[in-house]
């Protein structure tokens, strides 16, 4: 769980890390009763943190080292625990990759990947071991995506999308 929140560029790119244990459904359950505000400004302060700590030349190169940078920063994020820095980071990396650039907002996670799995299996110019290769994980990742995702959470990430953008350091046209 720790080297997966020290890539935290990776999962807000998509790739959705879990806790160990839990499944995509698992998380957005254990978060989708609490996710609001406050838990997408912790996320907001966690995520540059992570990012560093991950470029650092410091970057702890074991969980067990890394342990401590990650609780405080969680607890510097204003996290309750661990367990909901961990959780919350899981959730809003999955709703991250609901993200549509043509409309600036955030949709179903799971409709978005549905989405991009039909361009790719519709494109003729993709070779067919490459086009494979890049359906796969798509495929896994889309099955173990939760589907009922709240409105109200997609909204909330929309909202603060310039935020999170800012927080994540992107430099595209919105």
């Amino acid at each position: 769980m720790i080297r997966s929140m020290l890539s935290m560029l990776a999962v807000a790119a998509g790739i959705a890390a879990m806790p160990i244990g839990q499944s995509p459904a698992q998380t957005q359950t254990a978060v989708a009763a609490q996710f609001d505000q406050t838990l997408l400004d912790g996320w907001l302060r966690a995520v540059p943190a992570m990012a560093a700590l991950n470029a650092s030349s410091d970057a702890p190169k074991t969980d067990d080292a890394a342990r401590p940078h990650m609780e405080r920063i969680c607890t510097e994020a204003g996290f309750a625990s661990f367990e909901q820095c961990g959780t919350t980071i899981a959730y809003a990396g999955i709703l991250f990759s609901g993200f549509d650039p043509r409309t600036s907002t955030f949709k179903n996670p799971s409709d978005a990947m549905r989405e991009r799995i039909a361009l790719i299996e519709g494109n003729a110019r993709i070779p067919s071991e490459a086009k494979e290769a890049m359906l796969a994980p798509m495929r896994e990742a889309a099955a173990g995506f939760p589907k009922d995702i709240p409105d109200a959470h997609l909204r909330l990430m929309t909202d603060n999308r310039d935020r999170i953008f800012k927080s994540l350091k992107r430099d595209e046209k919105l």
